[in-house]
């Protein structure tokens, strides 16, 4: 029989080996560095960017380590910007090219983006090109075709430019897209141009940004086809009439939904109903529509919103907030009111129903005594209250002795009273 500590001596032999395996195959990884026709097709994408007018080579251009010598700096991997995978042999798998432009530059200068220079880094994965004013996408060789060549593209972002619609046939070849963002551009119209079966193609699509465009009720008819989103922003487009236009079906069919913005539009409280068919939703952000009078207008309205966590109705003209059976049914622990028309007579029947409640804000009303807001001392899991901008004249008409008996309480703020009786 082996004594014991032989068995112990051999363990740390094995341990050694494993440790110095280790070391040696991180130093190997380390070596692995850019890939030469990748670090070539770097330097074409930078010498078509300096050719565009209002490239920026100051000190703070994301490009200036872009360099052609065999000097300490030739390993494209530790350029700015530029991400590879030893997991793929080196090659590239994040780009980033967000503000390589002169914001002097930027305002009527007509900048496009050729797509083929893109294809020179077959493993990208994620694509950023926000804030640079491209008007357009081209591609003198596969046209529509040539974001197929990037078929391993998850996430693209081409937020902040000057895009419109032409932009869009170019996306549908984007099959393998899990995440797009169209933010703060120039799109109008109906979305994508050629109806649901673009749409059908972008299969892995699971968040999509198109808020701050120019698009018009229209852009929801492609909702039926978008099965896999679980993020879908629309904030400031102007969206207003019924939502959406095929009714509750087409709210259904997005089983898979989450996270809906629909802030800085123009709904009214007809948009209710066709929002409870989106079961799943656990963030919902309606602020700077034009909700009024009581919310919601139906208290069985939000019945389906099992699993909402956060909710979001700043900037409205709400008079009255019900918490009825659906809400109360809720997970929900963020409720934003702020900027309505809450006032003394407001009723906030059924808060204290919202046991998971963490964050209230009803600041910048017209709240003056505690009859509105009593409810309040019943909500023991609420951490931060905003009664900031109100009316409230003393500490008697806020309620304040009520207010400490919320024991996990740790923001409470009240700016902006007119306290005149402790003044």
């Amino acid at each position: 029989m082996r004594s014991w500590w032989w068995v112990k001596e051999k363990k740390k032999h094995m341990d050694l080996l494993i440790t110095v395996a280790m070391i040696l195959q991180f130093q190997m990884k380390g070596c692995v560095g850019c890939v030469e026709t990748e670090r070539m097709g770097l330097l074409q994408l930078k010498s078509y960017s300096s050719s565009l007018p209002g490239f920026g080579e100051g000190e703070g251009s994301n490009l200036n380590s872009w360099s052609d010598d065999d000097g300490p700096n030739s390993d494209c991997c530790n350029w700015e910007g530029v991400k590879c995978s030893d997991a793929t042999g080196g090659h590239i798998v994040d780009l980033s090219l967000d503000s390589i432009f002169d914001y002097l530059e930027l305002d009527q200068t007509d900048r496009g983006l050729n797509i083929s220079l893109l294809h020179s880094f077959p493993q990208l994965k994620t694509l950023v090109l926000n804030n640079n004013c491209f008007s357009h996408l081209f591609d003198p060789i596969h046209g529509y075709k040539s974001f197929e060549r990037l078929e391993n593209l998850e996430s693209l972002d081409l937020s902040s430019n000057r895009f419109n619609s032409s932009v869009l046939p170019f996306l549908s070849a984007a099959k393998s897209l899990r995440i797009l963002n169209l933010g703060s551009n120039r799109l109008e119209g109906v979305f994508p141009p050629n109806g649901y079966k673009s749409f059908q193609t972008l299969e892995n699509l699971e968040s999509l940004d198109l808020s701050r465009n120019n698009f018009n009720i229209s852009v929801l008819s492609f909702l039926s086809a978008a099965k896999s989103l679980r993020i879908l922003r629309l904030a400031r487009n102007s969206l207003e009439g019924v939502f959406p236009p095929n009714g509750y079906k087409s709210f259904q069919r997005l089983e898979n939904l989450e996270d809906l913005d629909l802030s800085g539009n123009r709904f009214n409280n007809s948009v209710l109903p066709f929002l409870s068919a989106a079961r799943s939703l656990w963030f919902l952000n309606l602020g700077g529509n034009r909700l009024e009078g009581v919310f919601p207008p139906n208290p069985n309205g939000l019945n389906n919103f099992r699993e909402l966590e956060e909710l979001y109705l700043s900037d409205n003209a709400i008079k009255d907030f019900e918490a009825g059976k659906g809400l109360r049914k809720t997970k929900l622990k963020t409720l934003d009111l702020r900027y309505n028309r809450l006032s003394e007579t407001a009723r906030l029947k059924g808060l204290e129903h919202l046991v998971e409640l963490e964050f209230l804000s009803l600041s910048s009303n017209q709240l003056n005594n505690t009859r509105s807001i009593q409810v309040l001392k019943d909500m023991p899991k609420l951490q931060e209250l905003d009664l900031s901008y109100n009316e409230f004249t003393d500490l008697d008409s806020l309620g304040y002795s009520k207010l400490c008996g919320l024991i996990n309480l740790r923001e409470l703020g009240f700016k902006k009273q007119c306290f005149d009786k402790y003044a």
